[in-house]
């Protein structure tokens, strides 16, 4: 059996609400421009495994926790 993981829906807007915080404060406590958190968002870019560190412990969360994920499954 196979089994595919995938980026679905960018779940920032709801952690940063949850965190009180705006897109510049995470902007400003992880040195990532302002810009790219709007990408990630918008799903014009995808973090990279080491962003999604960064990210996640300003969040105070996982860094799976940061994306809803697809999961697809091959029977061979």
């Amino acid at each position: 059996m196979q089994t595919r993981f995938d980026y679905g829906r960018c779940r920032l807007p709801e952690l940063l609400r949850q965190s009180k915080m705006t897109q510049q404060d995470l902007a400003d406590r992880t040195g990532y421009p302002k810009s790219n958190i709007s990408d990630w968002i918008a799903r014009r870019k995808k973090m990279s495994f080491t962003t999604a560190m960064s990210v996640s412990r300003v969040l105070n969360c996982h860094p799976e926790d940061l994306y809803e994920w697809v999961i697809t499954i091959k029977e061979p």
